[in-house]
């Protein structure tokens, strides 16, 4: 009954509506360097907690969990980059979790990262 409210649809809400937020103050309130750093920070650190769970079979709690608490490291150093990005890693794991509810979130960061993309430095 309740389940707009408090149900995986309400959370999905929230996700999609915060990722947006996010986003659009990243590129709207710091510099074009800032903004590359977080885009770039923000898919390395999705990519790098993807492959640290699945080398340890760890389950996408845990993984959120230590995301959360690099996020706390973040904030109590003031570091906007790394807030940013974590915020933005932990919106995209846990909307993959609701599946195609939360679609928009991981479609938003995806684009987020994609408009930077052109900027890696290519590794050899």
């Amino acid at each position: 009954m309740l389940d707009w409210l408090f149900g995986p649809k309400a959370k999905a809400r929230q996700l999609n509506s915060d990722a947006r937020a996010i986003v659009q103050v990243a590129r709207d309130g710091y510099r074009v360097e800032t903004t590359r750093a977080m885009a770039l920070l923000t898919r390395e650190t999705i990519d790098d907690t993807r492959a640290y769970a699945l080398a340890r079979s760890e389950g996408p709690k845990l993984t959120i969990e230590r995301l959360e608490m690099y996020h706390r490291n973040a904030k109590s150093s003031r570091d906007q980059v790394k807030l940013t990005a974590y915020t933005l890693a932990i919106i995209y794991l846990r909307a993959e979790g609701l599946g195609e509810l939360a679609a928009p979130a991981r479609a938003e960061i995806d684009q987020f990262y994609a408009d930077w993309a052109h900027s890696v430095e290519p590794s050899s």
